[in-house]
């Protein structure tokens, strides 16, 4: 998904990361914080965690987290930019 729309790219995206990034574990998920700690980790894989993380709930949840569903709906956004 993200090859396909270039969303961790996005300045729309680093907005969104930004603004949680300082409770990674309460926004989005203990592993995304657990990965952003460990040494050597890169920003791209934190990014792509942090994407799959939070677009996951935004689908599966019935009540997505605000951070969850500013994902979502930019990934929609995007899609629907490139794809109609």
């Amino acid at each position: 998904m993200d090859d396909l729309l270039k969303i961790s790219s996005s300045s729309e995206f680093e907005k969104i990361l930004d603004k949680y990034e300082g409770d990674l574990k309460g926004n989005v998920s203990g592993y995304v914080q657990k990965r952003a700690s460990e040494e050597g980790t890169s920003l791209d894989t934190v990014k792509r965690g942090f994407l799959a993380e939070a677009y996951a709930e935004w689908k599966t949840s019935e009540s997505p987290r605000e951070c969850a569903q500013e994902v979502g709906e930019l990934v929609q956004k995007l899609y629907n930019e490139a794809y109609g």
